[in-house]
């Protein structure tokens, strides 16, 4: 930040007058008045974002990556909606009948043009090309649009599989197929409620589209498709001229192809009636042109914006009827959560995400962290933790087997205690791994969310703020602070008050119907709650009894809410990760199978097995427990979970030998 005087300052790149808090266009006649002409024209040589620049803008809501800015300047909440062809709109701009996609709710900063137009700025923490020489090129890179421009992957997370939304089509990850959303067997499988979210909220359609095309393929920009999908071909895109049209095919060699593809087999009563192909845009293969990519589009570009129109039309209807015929069931309780994933989080390797999906415990990870960069952080410290801990036992062994070197009487056992050795630090790597799967979210999410005292605010005699949740004292209930009904009780002045508190978003309750912890006793002495048994399982997730994750039963503080066009859902009051009971040792695992299965160990039982007892508990769940929630609370307390010293620290751990 530049501060110009009193009134204004450049923030990376953008005018910013402090005293009505916005953003101004530094061209504008006031402007230009509030300074002398020498300062007038110093003020220009600096790169700004000019408002004429904004005039052609593609979109009326544009992501900038600059928090400070954000720090500085007025925001509220406005509702926007997307229509079927793909524009952006203030809900209350969109005339009647006019076909809505999509709904939602962003914090933004408004600006009005000179032409009248009005656009919206949001903070939006993204990754963009640092040797970008001017701040509008932000601006299309951060458009709040589709998978494809924001690389952020919607991932659908079930009990036995997971799903993932790449450019509108909908992959099974667990077994790389694509789906027909709108197929019985899809349906099925995701459960009503989960299918009724990407429903509205998705798309991921494009294979039913695709597969009514005359054309037999269709290009996509995204390589990561490729990763997820169980096979990709070497495909060639060309121009029959007599048919006067491009065809897709297969070709055994790679000279020979243009694309990277993958086959898609359209069955008609169980037979295979054609193969269609999806393929990636990027010409690999030194064959073709970007004018035949345009070419090629052009062929189905009419199709897709015919059937799209059929699809908004006609589709939606019966979409609208069908859900109001669903009969609420068991399959309404399978446990579910859809999450936006960025793509540096997915980290595909060889064809797969982590081998076969992406880990539930990292993407819980993930829902702790503010953004991309923090995740990598805290992915990094969880790796060292657990190298300092497996560093701590093999030290320790190694005095050990010093000991037996240098003494003549015990060197005779040593190739016995060497055995010994290595089966120990196998079992500790094990239990290392789980004990971080188990720990090492509640912990880091124990550290951020615990106030060191409950904070508490009467926003009015009626509303009540604990924490970061909203008490209607009125109706003794938890309400939703984002909720247009609710804010219509408050005053001006206590709805600009209700803009500075963070509060806890209420659409974590429609992505998810898992109870979810929260640490915030406050709320749980204020309200009325009631004893509950979950399940907890091996990663510290905490799941409804009677779903399909295994795990030890836990009893908890637990909160009931019913929330209208959602269903209910539970708050449960999360206790501290070290009042956490241990999970179970490894199955066939004790100090008597491992003395059996040393060679020799019987002869020198009372000289081995107190030194094996001794490795064999320093590498159990429990002890590898106390090491590692040492390490942390001591991190904790050195570091103070600050981002620079996280990042130190997630440097300095040398990688096990």
């Amino acid at each position: 930040m530049q501060s110009l005087n009193d009134q204004y300052s450049i923030i990376d790149g953008w005018l910013v007058d402090f005293i009505n808090k916005c953003v101004v266009d530094p061209l504008h006649q006031s402007i230009k008045s509030s300074f002398r002409d020498g300062n007038y024209n110093e003020l220009l040589k600096h790169k700004f974002v000019h408002f004429r620049d904004l005039e052609d803008a593609k979109t009326i809501l544009i992501g900038i990556d600059s928090k400070q800015l954000f720090e500085h300047v007025q925001q509220r909440m406005y509702i926007f909606v997307k229509t079927v062809d793909g524009e952006l709109k203030l809900k209350n701009s969109v005339i009647a009948n006019q076909s809505i996609v999509n709904e939602f709710t962003k914090k933004c900063h408004k600006i009005t043009l000179e032409n009248g137009k009005e656009v919206y700025l949001f903070y939006k923490n993204t990754i963009v090309n640092e040797t970008a020489s001017h701040p509008l090129t932000l601006l299309d890179s951060n458009v709040l649009s589709d998978n494809q421009i924001s690389k952020s992957y919607p991932v659908i997370t079930l009990p036995n599989e997971q799903y993932i939304i790449i450019e509108g089509f909908l992959i099974n990850v667990t077994t790389g197929a694509i789906c027909e959303f709108y197929s019985s067997s899809t349906r099925s499988a995701l459960s009503d409620p989960v299918w009724n979210i990407l429903r509205k909220g998705y798309d991921c359609s494009m294979l039913d589209k695709f597969l009514s095309f005359q054309s037999n393929y269709y290009i996509i920009n995204d390589p990561i498709f490729f990763k997820v999908v169980d096979h990709a071909n070497h495909c060639r895109l060309a121009y029959k001229k007599e048919k006067d049209t491009f065809v897709c095919r297969v070709v055994k060699l790679r000279k020979d192809a243009t694309n990277l593809g993958h086959s898609i087999y359209h069955n008609m009563k169980g037979v295979i009636s054609e193969t269609k192909y999806v393929i990636l845009a990027k010409l690999q293969f030194g064959n073709g042109s970007r004018e035949d990519l345009f070419a090629m589009r052009s062929q189905y570009s009419q199709e897709l914006n015919f059937i799209n129109r059929v699809f908004a039309n006609d589709i939606k209807l019966l979409e609208e009827e069908l859900v109001q015929r669903v009969v609420v069931s068991g399959t309404q309780m399978i446990p579910y959560h859809v999450r936006n994933i960025p793509a540096k989080i997915l980290n595909p390797k060889r064809g797969t995400f982590y081998s076969d999906t992406i880990t539930e415990s990292a993407l819980c990870l993930y829902d702790l962290c503010e953004d991309t960069e923090q995740y990598i952080i805290f992915d990094g410290v969880r790796k060292k933790l657990k190298t300092q801990c497996l560093r701590r036992l093999y030290e320790y062994y190694q005095s050990l087997k010093e000991t037996f070197k240098k003494d003549e009487i015990l060197s005779r056992w040593f190739p016995i205690f060497d055995e010994c050795h290595e089966k120990c630090m196998e079992r500790a790597r094990n239990n290392i791994d789980r004990v971080e799967k188990y720990l090492f979210r509640l912990l880091l999410k124990q550290s951020i969310e615990v106030r060191p005292t409950p904070m508490t605010y009467f926003l009015s005699p009626r509303f009540l703020i604990i924490d970061n949740f909203l008490i209607d004292l009125a109706e003794n209930k938890l309400v939703n602070p984002m909720d247009s009904k609710i804010r219509e009780l408050l005053t001006e002045n206590e709805r600009e008050d209700i803009e500075t508190f963070k509060f806890f978003d209420w659409n974590n309750f429609e992505q998810s119907n898992e109870p979810m912890g929260v640490y915030s006793k406050g709320l749980f002495q204020t309200l009325d709650s009631s004893k509950t048994q979950f399940t907890l399982d091996t990663i510290g997730c905490t799941h409804h009894i009677g779903t399909a994750y295994d795990g030890v039963v836990v009893t908890r503080h637990c909160m009931k809410l019913d929330i209208p066009n959602i269903g209910v859902r539970f708050l449960y009051l999360e206790v501290e990760a070290d009042d956490l009971p241990n999970l179970p040792e490894l199955e066939n695992e004790n100090k008597e199978e491992l003395f059996r299965s040393l060679d020799g160990g019987n002869e020198h039982k009372e000289i081995m097995f107190p030194m094996i007892e001794s490795m064999f508990r320093k590498s159990s769940f429990s002890e590898l427990r106390k090491n590692f929630t040492a390490s942390f609370k001591k991190l904790i307390v050195e570091a103070s979970i600050s981002k620079e010293n996280m990042e130190e620290f997630a440097e300095e751990i040398p990688e096990p030998a």
